[in-house]
């Protein structure tokens, strides 16, 4: 049956709702009868269709089911969510997905055929071979400085999915002494003092090194690369029973950054 300006249709639910009108005028607001018309409905229609969930350009976190990801090619992850994201890259809107396959070299982003553009960490380099790994999570949100050069393209949320996270090495260090090289989680469960040095390798910009002192003795930073500098003091004791995140930030001076 067409709906017209004379249809009546059964008021029921509506009796003691106030859905009101763009004219200031509330349809509904006489109870008089139990029906509604078709202008009410479609005044209903209308409010719920400008709501937040109807709107592409809300800055909501979207979600892209297993349907909705392709990525037969493994460094290209096509995203299709037509009905919910802009006609138009946005960077005030995050994606989160499941990826289907392990990187092996460069990865690309491609949401609703508006062309594939690289995908970055925030070290400002690329996620590539083994940083997306298939059944994991991620979060992704369009930047026009992906790569802190000038170049559009994603950024990831690292702390959500991916090889920083995911694939740390966890190396144990029971001696005095222990040279730390490379990023990862390092376990510390000796029960005499160990020095520890960092070296200008030990940690790529951005990334970090998380230390766990679980031994009974302290373990003492040094910075014996000669170049850096440790903050907040060299050398930087990290006690018996306590945890620390050190960052490597490449900024003038090269400061390790222990928070």
């Amino acid at each position: 049956m067409a709906v017209t300006t004379d249809n009546q249709y059964t008021r029921a639910n509506y009796a003691t709702a106030n859905l009101g009108n763009t004219d200031g005028v509330d349809p509904l607001a006489d109870n008089s009868t139990n029906l509604i018309s078709a202008e009410d409905l479609r005044q209903a229609i209308y409010d719920l269709r400008n709501s937040a969930a109807f709107r592409k350009d809300d800055q909501y976190i979207r979600f892209a089911s297993a349907a909705q990801v392709d990525q037969s090619s493994p460094n290209t992850v096509a995203i299709t969510i037509t009905d919910d994201y802009p006609a138009s890259y946005s960077s005030l809107i995050p994606i989160r997905f499941v990826a289907e396959a392990n990187s092996t070299g460069d990865v690309s982003v491609n949401v609703n055929g508006l062309g594939a553009v690289g995908l970055y960490k925030a070290d400002n380099s690329r996620v590539s071979t083994d940083d997306i790994q298939s059944g994991k999570f991620f979060e992704i949100i369009y930047s026009t400085d992906a790569d802190g050069g000038g170049t559009a393209g994603f950024n990831w949320f690292e702390g959500i999915g991916g090889a920083v996270v995911d694939t740390s090495t966890v190396t144990q260090i029971t001696g005095t002494t222990a040279t730390i090289t490379d990023a990862g989680v390092y376990v510390f469960t000796g029960s005499s003092a160990c020095a520890v040095s960092l070296t200008s390798k030990s940690a790529l910009i951005g990334n970090k090194i998380t230390f766990i002192n679980m031994g009974t003795a302290d373990c003492t930073f040094n910075d014996t690369a000669g170049t850096e500098t440790l903050k907040l003091s060299d050398p930087y004791v990290i006690y018996a029973g306590t945890a620390q995140d050190i960052y490597y930030t490449g900024i003038a001076s090269y400061e390790w950054c222990f928070v």
